[in-house]
């Protein structure tokens, strides 16, 4: 299995604007762990204008209704590579064995401001869970 089967990687293989938009992220954010507005709204202006150009390939009946949250979307998936990026590319993929076990765990006394992860930013891979619905996703 490859590294496109984590999500971070996946994406990059699919946008061919990545490497593009990245030096764009870094040059606004540095090492800061977070990116400015002017920032924002320079990679939301990146992605836009390929929006844009996409769209004029298209035959004008075929070409869809673009909403703030549309095309606002792409950037701040962006934004969560990078950070990925940034925080070194770290991928935590847990054994069906440990998540089957770790179901059967009480965590309802364990505060999330207690939790202290080895990197600033960092991916786990959990693999498909029928049984977890998460807040806002559809069942």
């Amino acid at each position: 299995m490859g590294l496109t089967h984590y999500h971070p990687f996946r994406f990059t293989a699919e946008q061919p604007w990545t490497r593009n938009l990245l030096s764009l992220y870094r040059h606004h954010t540095g090492d800061a762990a977070h990116t400015t507005l002017e920032g924002y709204n320079a990679l939301l202006q990146f992605i836009v204008q390929r929006y844009n150009n996409a769209l004029i390939a298209l035959p004008r009946e075929q070409r869809p209704m673009p909403s703030s949250r549309m095309l606002a979307a792409p950037v701040d998936l962006f934004i969560h590579y990078a950070r990925f990026v940034q925080g070194g590319r770290q991928v935590f993929d847990f054994h069906p064995t440990l998540i089957r076990l770790l179901k059967f765990t009480d965590s309802n006394d364990v505060r999330i401001d207690k939790i202290q992860f080895p990197y600033a930013s960092i991916y786990l891979s959990i693999g498909p869970q029928e049984d977890l619905t998460l807040p806002g996703s559809q069942a």
